[in-house]
């Protein structure tokens, strides 16, 4: 299943062509997948803003975000 949030992610949509190989795996292996386990996704579901460099699979700076 497809993440609902790929349309409109910033991370991923990166407009200056930064990271395209990262881009690629995470769209692979997050947004077109286990986008559940995306830590930008489960970030998004709480009051906590989503940092725009927020990979998808930094999992423990997500635990420290949502301990703020």
């Amino acid at each position: 299943m497809v993440c609902p949030n790929l349309e409109t992610c910033p991370f991923i949509n990166n407009p200056d062509g930064k990271l395209n190989d990262d881009i690629i795996k995470y769209r692979n292996k997050f947004c077109n997948a286990d986008y559940e386990k995306c830590a930008r996704f489960i970030l998004s579901n709480t009051t906590v803003e989503v940092p725009v460099d927020l990979a998808p699979d930094e999992i423990k700076r997500l635990e420290k975000l949502m301990k703020t």
